[in-house]
């Protein structure tokens, strides 16, 4: 198997640089008790070192809730194509890919990377809201699907407040066709389910699957808990 290192550089040297929201992320099944390692591998890399962003950063999650998948972590790298990494440093991937690296005693096995752009993220952020849900799907017609979660999640505001979401597509790693992602932050479990089942019954939501009616199929919905954000 390549190093992480190498594929980390295949992606990097892969990307087209536009004025757009991008991603990479990895996931992984951790050994017993390598949370609280792999945690201070990124501190001391990433917290007590004096870094300027350019944009973005990246956050580092536990899966709650993930189907059959053995993934218990997923570590995603987020910013602008056009001013990627951080300020002053020539290869600002490779320091990431070296912390992944270090953490890579305390993982049982890499189980999946991928890479995208952010397509909408809105005003508001996962600070206050760290249990994530995630909705992977496969969509036929890119361009009215944007256009109807963008018009639900503003039609929404009322009702979720300052809980954030985003929508992103899939540019690799994806194996069974999918092409967009959704994400949406909540409290707590419980506000997941609370909230979740008002979006629901929605009219806001109801014009959007009239909208959307039969050009996405939503093929796996997981859960995340936002442990650490660097940016």
């Amino acid at each position: 198997m390549k190093s992480l290192l190498s594929l980390l550089t295949f992606l990097v040297l892969g990307l087209p640089i536009y004025g757009q929201g991008a991603y990479k992320a990895w996931e992984f099944e951790a050994k017993e008790g390598g949370e609280a390692a792999i945690a201070m591998i990124f501190d001391d890399m990433f917290e007590s070192t004096d870094i300027s962003y350019n944009s973005g950063g990246f956050v580092v999650t536990r899966f709650g809730f993930n189907g059959t998948s053995p993934s218990t972590h997923r570590i995603i790298v987020y910013g602008e194509l056009s001013s990627w990494g951080y300020d002053g440093r020539p290869d600002p991937d490779y320091e990431v890919a070296l912390a992944l690296e270090r953490a890579g005693s305390h993982v049982e096995r890499w189980t999946k990377s991928e890479t995208g752009l952010i397509l909408y993220t809105g005003d508001k952020d996962f600070e206050e809201y760290p249990y994530r849900v995630m909705y992977q799907m496969k969509v036929s017609d890119a361009d009215l699907y944007v256009e109807a979660y963008t018009e639900m999640m503003e039609a929404l505001e009322p009702l979720r407040g300052d809980r954030p979401a985003h929508l992103g597509s899939f540019n690799g790693g994806i194996e069974n066709g999918e092409t967009h992602w959704a994400y949406m932050g909540y409290k707590s479990w419980n506000d997941y389910l609370t909230i979740g089942a008002q979006i629901r019954a929605s009219e806001a939501y109801e014009i959007f699957s009239e909208k959307v009616d039969g050009i996405r199929t939503v093929s796996k919905i997981s859960t995340e808990i936002r442990l650490k954000e660097y940016n």
